[in-house]
Formats: structure tokens, sequence, C-alpha cells
């Protein structure tokens, strides 16, 4: 059975959505954070990593973000790029190691109870990363 939305394309589209105006490598990034999740069990796919509440903000009921993903163009460059960062993660960490969090402090109003900086791994243009 094939599921309607691969996991792929979960993967690529909130990478689209939360990093498509980083840097290539700041794509790679977000995308290692989320193949982290899975990985460490958050969850057993990426679609329940990338859709659990308030874990991925451009998915968040209020985020407009949302139409945008559902909006998307395959022939958008932007999300050929996005892609291409999600396949690369698969193999390349992009600096961030085991890290399974991340937040960029020009978004939000307060530095997350989970942002200690004993935890911190790497800064890579507006996002910084962090252990779990």
């Amino acid at each position: 059975m094939m599921r309607v939305i691969p996991d792929d394309v979960w993967g690529a589209m909130t990478v689209y959505c939360e990093a498509r105006g980083e840097t290539y490598a700041g794509q790679v990034a977000v995308a290692r954070v989320t193949r982290n999740r899975v990985r460490q069990g958050f969850a057993r796919d990426v679609a329940g990593v990338v859709l659990a509440p308030y874990q991925f903000s451009c998915w968040n009921t209020q985020d407009p973000n949302r139409l945008v993903a559902a909006r998307l163009d395959s022939d958008d460059p932007r999300l050929q790029q996005c892609q291409r960062a999600w396949a690369e993660s698969a193999t390349n960490d992009a600096g961030v190691g085991d890290a399974t969090m991340y937040y960029a402090p020009s978004g939000v109003a307060h530095v997350p109870s989970w942002a200690k900086p004993e935890k911190f791994v790497i800064q890579i243009g507006a996002h910084h990363f962090f252990l779990g």
C-alpha cells in the first residue's frame, strides 16, 4: 500500500515552510533534525514527527505556512532545492550531529525552555540547533 503523501514529500514541504529563506546548508540542517527525530523515536515516521502538535511551527493550525504548503507547485525552484536538501540530509548531518531541536531567535518572543546553553550544537543562518 502506498501512502497518499509519502514521507519524502512531508520532509521536503517542512523544509520549504521552515527554511526556504535559509541557505542550502541551513535547509539540509533543518531536514536532518527531522530525520534525527524519526531515528530517535519521536514518532514512527516523518509525518508523525512533523505533524506532532507544536513541534514544527509551519504545521500549527494558525500558521499561514500550512496554506502555503497546500498550494506548493512542483515546478517551484525553491521547493526543488528543498527536495534536494531533504534527500541530502539522509547522508549529510550538515554539522548538527544528533540535534533534534532548533529555533530562530528572531521568530520567538522568548527563548524556549529546552534551549539550554549546554545543549547548543551550532547556529546555521537564522536557526540555532540543540540536542534534545
